[in-house]
């Protein structure tokens, strides 16, 4: 008994060992490429998906949520957005990868929330937080920040024309275009002044609201966006 015992352990240690060794090989951030997934056989596909989730800090993946992201995620269409959770996390596809994260109930921000120079660093929950950098090139002018910028999420509709782009852009589009996953993009803080859309956290700053040297925002502990 002793025997099957020190074996069982060891078979355990060796499985382990080459799920860590395909994480590491097919990790990029937070996601699984579905390409480098179906390279794997059957076997070490379910043993390297428990491992990410165990490696990733994320609730033990039951055997259930295991065959529906190799049944359901997996074999999904690239434009479909399928989801499978569990106490906790949760697994979701975009594009060609497999993503796997805590689930959130989403990141709220208080309606008189401002950023400006008598407010540079804005908490924003588990969205992370706002800071002003100064003397940034380009920034925004001491003039919009002196009278405050409030901040919002995401409602659909939003336009802006980055600093260095011809013409208006749809923030739909220019998501879609930096890849930044879809479950994401109602979380991204939105900087106004107004009515008018000054910058979409650090990621655009709009052509209209730029100076020379001024604040840059700087977004510390936000989530992952790709």
């Amino acid at each position: 008994l002793a025997h099957t015992a020190g074996l069982t352990r060891e078979a355990a240690a060796l499985l382990a060992d080459l799920g860590d060794t395909d994480f590491r090989e097919l990790r990029h951030g937070d996601s699984l490429p579905i390409a480098g997934l179906l390279r794997l056989s059957l076997p070490r596909q379910k043993n390297v998906l428990r491992r990410a989730v165990q490696s990733m800090g994320l609730p033990p993946l039951p055997g259930a949520a295991l065959q529906q992201i190799l049944e359901e995620l997996v074999p999904a269409r690239p434009d479909a957005m399928p989801l499978v959770t569990w106490a906790g996390a949760e697994a979701r596809r975009y594009r060609d990868a497999i993503y796997l994260r805590l689930s959130s109930d989403g990141a709220t921000i208080p309606a008189d929330a401002v950023i400006g120079n008598s407010r540079p660093n804005l908490q924003l929950g588990d969205a992370g937080s706002l800071r002003l950098v100064e003397n940034s090139s380009p920034g925004i002018s001491d003039q919009l920040l002196e009278q405050g910028l409030s901040v919002r999420f995401r409602q659909g509709g939003e336009k802006l024309q980055p600093v260095g782009r011809k013409g208006c852009h749809a923030l739909k589009q220019l998501f879609q275009e930096a890849g930044v996953v879809p479950w994401m993009r109602g979380r991204v803080p939105l900087l106004y002044s107004g009515d008018e859309l000054v910058a979409v956290a650090d990621l655009w700053l709009s052509e209209k609201h730029a100076t020379g040297r001024g604040a840059a925002i700087c977004w510390e502990g936000k989530p992952a966006l790709y």
